[in-house]
């Protein structure tokens, strides 16, 4: 008797999650818009670096039909580059998979760190490149919360970067948790003494540049990290009385060979991520509520071993994070951070996520419950047949607890059950401006 019964709840339910959404609401492409900033800050700099710096916006869908404020996410380019260089990938990415819920809508700020050396200080701030941190923490950031219809608070504000714009970010991130409170870093570097950043100072020691003409010779190598490292220089190790660079350095060409500096070491492990920043971040009371770390086993710029390291030294810090190793290489991968930065963003669209269901025959009914997410409607359906059509048995609107669904059982020997998740509207967060 036993038997048959298990036998008769068995065939009795079929239980699914369909996700849905409104294809009207996703019926076009963002668009991308082109902007300058100026900062009064990157003026004071020594290689006659312009303040006025221009940058791109991605807007989401929706943006030109609606009243809604989105989060805002700074993408932060590695070395050369400029605010074009991620664009490309994170467009197309954000495109095709809008549609599909795989990622929430949001402002994209393409920022623009170059410089006379090729490519950006790696966002470090000194007297010889400029105030780089107030260029992007306030002057950037204010004027996109002014023109766009932006959710202008710490907890939708983000970062990603990717190379060493994955450097700036986390180093962005640590050092101003009051302005953002979640960060990506991809194919980063963090320790300014790792074996990875000993291998780049040494062969930048080896060309010793003492101009720009020099140093310029070395932006045809590549890659071309080794010049990169006389861009960290001056941000990080800052010489004025030192032209035509303007920095000091790990290893000093003398006599000729390189050789080892360490006070110059010691300075850079008090600015850098790793060793410095991080430690100044847990002393403050402010914390950041999503990192993420993302990187290559086959990453032949920047090894592994240096992520590996970063997540340990987060871990030995109390600090909560995400980690995902991926079998590529030096590689930009927007489907690993944008919906990171989408779920935990506030006021960014809820991904849809299928729940747990439990379910609960009784003698005359069957019970459904599942947790629910808030901004999100289920229609509870069902059906004799698979082969006929799905009729609405309840609709429960989400709201982040648990929902109960209490069915009549059909007279037939069997019934199939689904839930279709929907997307709602979320309300308009109003706030003075665009």
């Amino acid at each position: 008797m036993q038997k048959q019964r298990n036998r008769c709840v068995l065939n009795y339910f079929l239980i699914g999650l369909i996700l849905s959404c409104s294809p009207c609401a996703f019926a076009q492409r963002g668009r991308v818009e082109s902007g300058t900033v100026n900062s009064p800050g990157l003026a004071r700099n020594l290689f006659n670096d312009p303040p006025t710096r221009p940058f791109k916006v991605y807007l989401p869908p929706s943006y030109d039909s609606s009243a809604t404020r989105y989060p805002v996410v700074y993408a932060l380019h590695g070395w050369p580059g400029n605010q074009d260089s991620l664009l490309g990938d994170i467009q197309s990415y954000l495109d095709s998979n809008l549609r599909q819920r795989k990622v929430g809508e949001m402002i994209i700020v393409f920022v623009n760190g170059t410089s006379r050396l090729g490519g950006g200080p790696w966002y470090l701030s000194s007297e010889v490149v400029g105030d780089f941190e107030g260029y992007i923490t306030k002057d950037l950031v204010d004027l996109i919360d002014s023109r766009y219809r932006t959710l202008a608070t710490r907890e939708s504000r983000g970062l990603h970067g990717f190379s060493i714009g994955a450097w700036g970010a986390m180093h962005l991130a640590l050092k101003f948790p009051e302005r953002f409170s979640a960060v990506v870093a991809e194919s980063g570097l963090y320790d300014s003494r790792s074996k990875d950043n000993d291998n780049y100072e040494r062969l930048l020691a080896l060309a010793h540049p003492t101009n720009l003409t020099q140093f310029n010779a070395l932006l045809g190598q590549n890659p071309p990290i080794s010049a990169s490292l006389q861009a960290f220089f001056c941000g990080i190790l800052p010489n004025p009385n030192r032209p035509s660079l303007y920095s000091d350095y790990v290893y000093e060409w003398t006599n000729g060979a390189a050789v080892f500096n360490p006070s110059a070491a010691q300075r850079c492990l008090q600015g850098d991520v790793q060793n410095g920043d991080l430690g100044r971040y847990i002393l403050q009371p402010t914390r950041l509520t999503a990192i993420k770390i993302i990187h290559g086993t086959g990453d032949g710029i920047i090894s592994i071993a240096e992520a590996r390291a970063f997540t340990n030294a987060l871990t030995t810090s109390g600090i909560s994070f995400d980690y995902h190793e991926h079998s590529g290489g030096h590689d930009h991968l927007p489907g690993l951070s944008l919906p990171f930065l989408s779920t935990n963003l506030s006021g960014a669209q809820l991904l849809l996520t299928a729940p747990k269901l439990t379910v609960q025959i009784e003698t005359n009914s069957t019970r459904i419950s599942f947790v629910t997410q808030p901004t999100v409607e289920y229609v509870v359906q069902s059906t004799a047949s698979l082969s006929g059509g799905w009729v609405d048995q309840a609709i429960l609107p989400g709201s982040g607890v648990t929902a109960t669904s209490t069915l009549p059982r059909s007279a037939s020997s069997q019934q199939f059950f689904r839930v279709e998740a929907r997307p709602v509207s979320r309300a308009s967060l109003s706030r003075d401006g665009p």
